[in-house]
């Protein structure tokens, strides 16, 4: 297995097609398809399956394809870190934001960037918490946002503060008796929309409730913010989220955000780099960058 043939691989999986990898990669089909046939016999796995509009990946495929992001993009962090240091801030960087704080900070993170980097090329990775940590462990990101991260030998963590969730509510179809403020007993008799298991959020409210022998009512099960925040707008029930995402959310008019009383669901943020890989010039402006973007929308 060599570098070229994970490129090729990983272009073939990306566009689904050995004809638009054929084109994006300047290299003759007959010869790109030699080369992933070879790197299937090395490994002694079928990669993809054909279909009527080009190939999807296999289970092996999958696999390698989430080893081949880290490796590739390991190799250019390589090329970026060995740069003379009066050079141009260039490369590519991966970031890996939770929803809610992807949709709040993508645009003025981007614009900062591109204004002061023109030349770095930034790829931002939306994700649960377990999710990005995943990748920032096999190389996929360079630097993520986590909620309530474990320290640990692997991981360098910044912390940026601690984010409140609230009770996100319809402002036209809310119960009337909720105060300003929503107690546990009152939250448990409310029909909420909330994500299913292993969630942070619906594991944090199970447990705050358990500790009052309580329980959720569940209405819906949805693991999307955006869906979630549709469904409370009708009318649907009611969410527990930040308020990053309330004021993310096109349908912020019609909903309204009420604080727990005593504060009970609140989250550590950090920002997690890998330990055991070396940052780049880009990597410590970046961090830099979402620190001072994260940190004022918290609360």
């Amino acid at each position: 297995m060599d570098l070229k043939q994970l490129e090729y691989f990983s272009r073939v999986a990306d566009l689904g097609s050995f004809s638009r990898a054929s084109d994006a990669l300047d290299i003759a089909q007959p010869a790109l398809s030699r080369h992933v046939r070879l790197l299937e016999s090395e490994l002694g796995a079928h990669l993809f399956v054909r279909h009527g509009r080009g190939v999807r990946l296999t289970d092996r495929g999958r696999l390698l394809l989430e080893h081949a992001s880290g490796i590739l993009h390991q190799c250019e962090r390589a090329v970026a870190s060995v740069r003379s240091p009066d050079a141009e801030v260039a490369g590519r960087i991966a970031v890996g934001l939770p929803p809610s704080l992807c949709r709040l900070i993508a645009v003025p993170l981007l614009q900062a960037l591109r204004s002061r980097f023109p030349a770095l090329r930034v790829s931002l990775r939306e994700g649960l918490s377990s999710h990005l940590l995943d990748w920032l462990r096999n190389g996929s990101l360079d630097c993520a946002v986590l909620y309530n991260a474990i320290p640990g030998r692997d991981l360098v963590l910044q912390p940026l503060g601690e984010e409140a969730r609230y009770l996100i509510a319809s402002s036209t179809h809310a119960d009337p008796v909720l105060g300003t403020k929503v107690g546990l007993s009152t939250l448990a008799r409310l029909p909420l929309v909330l994500p299913s298991h292993p969630h942070a959020t619906r594991v944090m409210v199970e447990s705050r409730l358990a500790e009052k022998r309580l329980k959720p009512t569940i209405a819906a099960e949805v693991d999307g913010v955006s869906a979630i925040l549709a469904l409370v707008a009708a009318g649907h029930g009611y969410g527990v989220l930040p308020r990053s995402a309330l004021l993310s959310s096109p349908d912020v008019d019609k909903l309204s955000a009420k604080a727990f009383v005593g504060n009970p669901f609140r989250s550590r943020v950090a920002l997690a780099t890998a330990s055991r890989r070396p940052d780049s010039e880009a990597q410590r402006h970046v961090t830099a960058l979402l620190a001072s973007l994260i940190g004022p929308v918290l609360g």
